[in-house]
């Protein structure tokens, strides 16, 4: 693999980075619990839709970020296999966080803040292929 400049990646460095991280994608995510309702610890699993953005060869949408919903699109930037959520507000919770790719299993995790001016949510997803 060779050490490719931004946004390229790929043996021949021909493929944007943010490409491996684009299709549909089943997430498993552990949450530590929220103090301030009845959201205890605990795991869900998510179908997350990953759509490249128009504006930005960098940037990819996450759909049904979290479980959160269809109508959650999380916009974050990919370098190259880094991928970084700068904070963000959809319905009064502010999301942030960073994830990385794992090319021997092709498989990402992101971990995540959500905060919703009760209580700060520290979330870890791993999102595999569907």
């Amino acid at each position: 693999m060779c050490n490719c400049p931004q946004p390229w990646d790929g043996p021949d460095c021909t493929v944007f980075a943010r490409a491996k991280f684009l299709g549909t994608w089943v997430a498993t995510e552990n949450y530590d619990g929220d103090s301030c309702s009845t959201v205890g610890p605990g795991n869900i699993t998510f179908e997350a839709k990953i759509t490249k953005s128009q504006n930005d060869i960098h940037d990819i949408f996450i759909e049904n970020f979290g479980g959160y919903g269809e109508s959650l699109k999380l916009k974050c930037h990919i370098n190259a296999d880094n991928l970084k959520i700068t904070s963000q507000g959809f319905t009064g919770i502010t999301f942030s966080g960073t994830g990385m790719y794992n090319d021997e299993d092709s498989t990402f995790v992101i971990t995540y803040t959500a905060i919703d001016g009760c209580d700060k949510l520290v979330s870890t997803a791993t999102y595999k292929v569907k």
